[in-house]
């Protein structure tokens, strides 16, 4: 992995080489779960905002 020179030393970009190395490592298999994906987020907002407008109609809830 080739770090740019931004004026450091041999050794610190070395220790970036290497911390980018075991970063790539780390989450290298990583998903993000699914119930943080916009859209599964989305649906519970439209959700709640449909529960709200029907409490201010004096609608029944249903659940």
């Amino acid at each position: 992995m080739r770090v740019p020179n931004a004026g450091q030393d041999l050794i610190e970009r070395r220790i970036v080489r290497e911390g980018k190395a075991i970063a790539e490592t780390m989450l290298a298999d990583f998903a993000d779960p699914s119930g943080l994906q916009l859209s599964g987020l989305w649906r519970q907002l439209r959700t709640l905002g449909a529960r709200f407008s029907a409490l201010l109609r004096g609608a029944p809830i249903r659940s």
